[in-house]
């Protein structure tokens, strides 16, 4: 059996300006990010990431061991990127795991991812062109990302 969510539970957002970003942001906090995970493309002009997206959209579910939050496997997908460039890791230290905090654009054409430990990685963009989709079922964690002093 080749089963696969049915495409109404599925999420696809698309980002084609400033404002589409903010909005698309608070989807991606909280992604964890495999530097593996982390593919330019130059000959393209694209820049991917494969996403451990929290569902903060979702409820949480009660489950015999306690709380359980939904997390999802996603792409995000950046078009028109002319560089990348980062701060804080290695590309090559394909072991290390990044936890997305947020996402967002200035007005001289570039869109910032911000991690945290400081990590950053800066596309150089000729136009905002995101694409963000869901690719699986949910599964349930008893982790739920905490930012203390930030939500007090």
């Amino acid at each position: 059996m080749n089963a696969k969510p049915a495409q109404s539970q599925l999420l696809k957002l698309r980002a084609q300006d400033r404002e589409d970003l903010k909005l698309l942001a608070p989807y991606l906090q909280d992604a964890i990010v495999s530097v593996r995970g982390l593919i330019h493309t130059p000959h393209d002009a694209s820049f991917a990431l494969w996403i451990n997206r929290f569902q903060w959209e979702k409820d949480p579910i009660t489950h015999e061991s306690g709380v359980m939050y939904p997390r999802v496997h996603a792409g995000l997908h950046f078009a028109h990127v002319n560089q990348v460039h980062h701060q804080n890791f290695g590309h090559t230290d394909h072991a290390k795991f990044l936890n997305l905090l947020t996402c967002q654009s200035d007005e001289e054409g570039e869109v910032l991812l911000t991690f945290s430990g400081g990590v950053t990685i800066r596309l150089h963009v000729d136009k905002i062109w995101c694409h963000m989709m869901d690719m699986s079922e949910p599964w349930y964690t008893d982790q739920k990302p905490a930012h203390p002093g930030l939500y007090q």
